[in-house]
């Protein structure tokens, strides 16, 4: 086969695509989840492997990718794959994804760029701000970039900090050109309490310039969301100490438990207090296709200045497909960049409200190839099927007999634990925790999340204040069965029993 795309014949296409789909289907045909074995093999052979020298031909390429890259890689399709939910479950995404990167449009400017890849994204985002509740249905298409509200960007984290850097701007819009050094109180940031933040807050709050030590971690109740009592309280203090506040961030579907925020009840606690909320709703943005979630005849989510969104995570995208939307468009206008060479102010290149990022891939074909084949009623259909799922997994964890939930699922997240034995310390139960996960994990046959967690709902009876080592699951394949889930019960039960029982 010939080295250059462009001169491919018609024969070199079909062996380039018959070997993409022979060796995707083949790992997708994996039953295991994971190879630990071929995975340290192939970490050995990187480490001593020398800089090549000579080139290889591609039929070469393929043998020494799918013999030392591919057996060791994760296979999130299988149903013993738990751990996370960015799976990529549609044909068509895959198919868009490959296609992205055919064509090979970089969504930075319009003219010679993306001529329509540009007007594609635009149109994703303007969608995704009426569904939110950001605008209304009438609102016309924008005339400019500048009017558009929201971008696809590399990544919730990237998503999160472009949030708080439009919430900087809107409260301290001197430090554009003064820097944070210009300001004579350091601001501060509010974030859930201990486990229910996420590390893309602190990581953000340093990127930009605040300083990890002006995070405030504002306490949670029961069910581990913010206490708004105690927020108010905090926004009162600090406003008494004439110390500012930047923003107030709301996790709408945290990655351990995807417990979901009341929203409105905190909008209205910032707007009191002139205080930017930002909905962290990397898992729970989903919800913007679900009109059951409003409060006075608003959707959920548009009770938020602004808010960030991962497709990749339950939406079925591959990666990365993460998005950050604004209320007030302004707001992200601010913070963008033209040179009106190859971005053009006032025009309709994206680059100008993508900051930190220069040249990207057209990644939002991946999410309008869904879009198309769903349709919202289809989306519906398909997180009501992924929230039954979680249920019904929590509903055979806790009737089983070494381990329970540590909450009752709101979305797709089940965080779980074996159960303690009568006077056992809860430093031993992390113990075990975690020596059952690296088991399974060197398996391969069922692969979890590990995490520190605190038990605000006392499931483990060593009070709310307990922080333990738990496990944290996602149904990751889209047709389980009744008898899947009992297939993953009995291996956590037996391997339970070959490692503790006495």
């Amino acid at each position: 086969m010939k080295k250059y795309l462009d001169d491919l014949s018609s024969d070199d296409w079909k062996t380039l695509s018959e070997a993409y789909a022979h060796d995707a289907q083949s790992f997708f045909s994996q039953e295991k989840a994971f190879d630990y074995d071929a995975q340290q093999r192939t970490v050995d052979l990187l480490k001593n492997m020398e800089i090549p020298e000579k080139g290889v031909p591609f039929e070469q390429v393929r043998t020494l990718i799918t013999q030392d890259v591919l057996p060791g890689s994760i296979h999130q399709h299988a149903r013993g794959y738990l751990a996370f939910p960015d799976k990529g479950s549609f044909a068509s995404a895959q198919y868009a994804s490959i296609l992205a990167d055919a064509i090979n449009q970089n969504v930075i400017a319009d003219d010679k760029s993306a001529p329509t890849g540009t007007y594609l994204e635009t149109a994703l985002i303007h969608w995704m701000r009426k569904l939110v509740g950001y605008i209304a249905e009438t609102t016309p298409y924008p005339a400019s970039a500048l009017e558009l509200g929201g971008a696809f960007v590399t990544g919730g984290v990237l998503a999160n900090s472009i949030g708080l850097l439009g919430a900087r701007q809107a409260r301290f819009p001197e430090t554009k050109t003064k820097g944070m050094a210009s300001l004579q109180k350091s601001p501060k940031i509010i974030v859930p309490g201990q486990t229910m933040s996420h590390y893309s807050h602190f990581g953000s709050s340093w990127w930009l310039g605040f300083g990890t030590d002006n995070v405030i971690e504002t306490p949670c109740d029961g069910n581990g969301r913010i206490d708004q009592e105690q927020l108010e309280k905090t926004l009162l203090q600090l406003e008494q100490e004439d110390t500012p506040v930047v923003a107030v961030i709301a996790v709408m579907g945290d990655s351990r438990t995807n417990t979901l925020e009341d929203l409105p009840g905190l909008y209205a606690i910032t707007q009191r207090h002139n205080v930017w909320l930002h909905a962290d709703a990397c898992h729970g943005g989903i919800l913007m296709f679900d009109y059951s979630f409003t409060h006075e005849g608003q959707h959920i989510l548009s009770y938020s200045d602004s808010l960030s969104f991962d497709p990749h995570k339950h939406l079925g995208v591959t990666y990365s497909n993460s998005v950050i939307l604004f209320k007030d468009a302004s707001h992200l206008a601010n913070v963008g960049s033209s040179t009106d060479i190859t971005i053009a102010y006032n025009s309709n290149d994206i680059g100008q409200i993508t900051p930190f990022l220069g040249s990207r891939t057209l990644d939002a074909l991946k999410f309008y190839a869904v879009l198309l084949e769903l349709g919202t009623d289809g989306i519906l259909s398909f997180i009501n099927a992924r929230k039954k799922l979680a249920k019904d997994w929590a509903k055979k964890i806790n009737a089983s007999t070494n381990f329970v939930t540590m909450h009752d699922p709101e979305l797709f997240a089940v965080s779980f634990s074996i159960k303690p034995s009568k006077n056992e310390p809860a430093n031993e139960l992390s113990a075990k925790n975690l020596l059952l996960h690296d088991t399974l994990y060197r398996e391969g046959e069922l692969i979890l999340h590990k995490f520190k967690i605190r038990d605000y709902r006392n499931r483990l009876g060593y009070g709310a204040d307990a922080n333990v080592m738990a496990f944290g699951s996602f149904i990751g394949f889209d047709s389980y069965t009744d008898s899947d889930l009992d297939a993953l019960i009995q291996k956590l039960e037996s391997t339970y029993q070959k490692l503790f029982a006495d």
